[in-house]
C-alpha cells in the first residue's frame, strides 16, 4: 500500500541538526508516511546518520547524489515519492508532532489540493524552554480560509497570506506534475511556489499555526554549486 504522505528532505552537511529533524518527523501522531532523503554529496556524517535511521525505520529511504544543490535534490526526491501528498522539509528544521494529522484532515475535509500555513522562526533553545513543539493545534473556522483563487491571495496583502516557500505548503502530489525546481537558482522556492499557485488549486490557508519550526542557526541544509547569472 502506498503511503499517504511523502516527506522530502534534501540533506547537505547537517550532522549537527539532522537527528532532531528526523526525530520530529518520526514523532508524528499520524504514521502513514515515507521519508525520502536525498544526500546531496555531504562531506560530514550526514549520510551515516541517514543510514542509521533507515536501518531502524523502513519508512526512511536514502538516496545519494553528487553535490548539485537543493533544486536537483528535490527534483530527484519527487521521482521516488509515492505518497498521495508531498511535504517539503529542510534538514535543519523541525515539525510540529501533530502536523501531518492536521494537514491531512484539512486537505481531505475540504477536498483541497493544497494547504498553505505559517512558519515559526526561533532557536532550538527556545523550543526546549517553551515546549513550542507541543503547542496545541486545535483550530476553529476563523483560523482557515478555503479558496479557489489562491493565486490572488498569494499576491495581495490580507488576513490570510500564502508564503512563497515550499516548506510552507502541503500538496497533492498530482498537483506538482509538470513542475520542476530550477537548478542553480538562488530563489528556487519562489519560482516553484508561483508555478503551484498559477494552477489555482483549491486551497486551505491556515493562519497563525506553526507547522514548521525554523531553527535559526549559521548552517545551510544544502548548497548550490554555481548560481546562474
Amino acid at each position: 500500500m502506498m503511503p499517504k504522505i511523502s516527506v522530502i528532505i534534501p540533506v547537505y552537511n547537517v550532522e549537527k541538526f539532522l537527528s532532531r529533524c528526523l526525530d520530529s518527523v518520526l514523532d508524528q501522531t499520524f504514521k502513514d508516511f515515507e521519508v525520502v532523503c536525498i544526500n546531496d554529496g555531504s562531506t560530514d556524517r550526514s549520510e551515516e546518520i541517514l543510514q542509521e535511521y533507515a536501518k531502524k525505520d523502513q519508512r526512511i529511504k536514502v538516496f545519494t547524489q553528487n553535490n548539485q544543490g537543493a533544486a536537483v535534490a528535490r527534483n530527484k526526491a519527487l521521482q521516488y515519492a509515492s505518497g498521495d501528498f508531498v511535504f517539503f522539509l529542510d534538514s535543519d528544521d523541525m515539525i510540529h508532532r501533530q502536523a501531518f494529522s492536521l494537514l491531512v484532515s484539512l486537505a481531505e475535509d475540504s477536498n483541497a489540493e493544497l494547504v498553505s500555513f505559517d512558519q515559526l522562526d526561533c532557536t532550538f533553545e527556545d523550543v526546549k524552554k517553551q515546549s513550542l513543539h507541543k503547542l496545541s493545534m486545535n483550530i476553529n473556522e476563523n483560523d482557515t480560509k478555503i479558496t479557489d483563487n489562491v493565486f490572488y491571495l498569494g499576491t495581495h496583502k490580507g488576513e490570510f497570506i500564502t508564503h512563497f516557500t515550499v516548506t510552507s505548503k502541503f500538496c497533492k502530489k498530482d498537483l506538482l506534475n509538470g513542475i520542476s525546481f530550477i537548478p542553480k537558482n538562488q530563489f528556487e522556492d519562489l519560482a516553484y511556489s508561483y508555478a503551484i499557485l498559477a494552477k489555482n488549486p483549491r486551497t486551505v490557508i491556515l493562519k497563525k499555526y506553526y507547522i514548521i519550526i525554523l531553527l535559526i542557526q549559521m548552517a545551510f541544509f544544502t548548497r548550490e554549486v554555481e548560481l546562474s547569472k
